[in-house]
């Protein structure tokens, strides 16, 4: 299961923590700060040590976030940074 920290601290941004699984180009983290696209708001777009995140999913039982990357080199107990990229959101929402 994922801390989803985001509902304590809204505005943290950014965040380390450990991969709790990784499967191909879908990691999940112990923690996160990334808010998945669900009840029709986007999720944040931010980045795992420097790689941006393609696509954030809330699973289906709302246990943990699916952070989909490109290639990466994560692997399960790798500490890992999270930094979510504010001014991105911002312009996207008050252009």
């Amino acid at each position: 299961m994922t801390n989803f920290l985001f509902w304590d601290n809204p505005y943290l941004t950014t965040l380390d923590t450990t991969v709790l699984s990784v499967e191909g180009n879908a990691v999940i983290l112990k923690d996160t700060i990334v808010y998945a696209e669900a009840g029709g708001q986007e999720s944040d777009r931010a980045k795992i040590n420097d790689i941006f995140i393609l696509e954030s999913k809330l699973d289906p039982e709302k246990q943990f976030i699916t952070h989909i990357l490109p290639e990466h080199e994560l692997q399960p107990g790798m500490p890992v940074h999270i930094e979510i990229d504010w001014t991105s959101a911002l312009l996207t929402k008050f252009p």
